[in-house]
């Protein structure tokens, strides 16, 4: 299951109107989002997807338009979402109001006192104030801990900076002994995911040093971008699992 930033949830009705609207504005910042069941493989199952979707996500946008109002599907996605919130004691889930705010008051009540954002603002304006909830700025060198349990596709993304569009870029992963240097151009300012495997049961911190300066996130599952550019040949093992510390 995708190690997202943010889960959509959101009326299947609205999804060419507000939901690819609103993933687009994240992609070009650099945040990862789970939207539907394009996310899923196949064979697996929507709903144990779903459950897992929104327990590995950091924040649930939860689209609230006349269409959501209707569907019972969009209020369990928003009650699992209220569930997790009170059992962790942190916010998770952040509304984004796309109808009369007093019929949402008055379907959700106990949400009156919830910040929540207003759809009216532009989704430029939107994915900026979420954006803004990673404080994500370039860097030279990242790291992440995949969770141990967790054996299957695994994905690193980059954003590179506008200004850098047309540039070569060289990208150094060390995971343990192993060692992956990437090179690509990117011409577009949307990320690039770069997919590959973990194979075994572990925590192995993987390192990535990226030149020119990029935003870089991590993940479990299918990659956010498709196609993905897959990495998983081309690894080699260092001696001694000396990690040469350069571009």
């Amino acid at each position: 299951m995708p190690a997202r930033d943010v889960f959509i949830c959101h009326a299947h009705l609205d999804k060419i109107t507000h939901a690819r609207p609103l993933v687009s504005a994240l992609n070009s910042r650099g945040v990862s989002c789970w939207v539907d069941e394009a996310e899923l493989l196949p064979g697996v199952s929507l709903i144990e997807a779903i459950n897992e979707g929104l327990a590995a996500v950091r924040f649930v946008l939860v689209i609230i338009t006349e269409n959501f109002l209707q569907r019972n599907w969009t209020q369990r996605e928003l009650n699992a979402g209220l569930s997790r919130e009170i059992r962790t004691g942190s916010v998770v889930v952040i509304p984004i109001l796309a109808t009369d705010p007093n019929i949402y008051v008055r379907k959700y009540p106990l949400l009156e006192d919830k910040v929540h954002l207003d759809w009216s603002e532009g989704v430029e304006v939107l994915a900026e104030k979420i954006a803004g909830l990673f404080a994500r700025q370039p860097g030279p060198e990242w790291h992440h801990d995949h969770p141990k349990e967790h054996v299957g596709l695994v994905w690193v993304r980059v954003l590179p900076r506008q200004e850098m569009l047309g540039l070569e870029h060289t990208m150094i992963l060390r995971w343990g002994p192993y060692i992956r240097r990437v090179k690509f151009t990117p011409w577009s300012p949307e990320p690039i995911s770069f997919l590959h495997h973990k194979t075994n049961p572990d925590v192995v911190t993987l390192h990535v040093q990226i030149k020119p300066e990029s935003i870089v996130t991590f993940g479990q599952g299918t990659a956010p971008d498709q196609p993905p550019v897959n990495i998983d040949e081309g690894w080699t093992r260092t001696a001694g699992g000396h990690f040469p510390g350069h571009l």
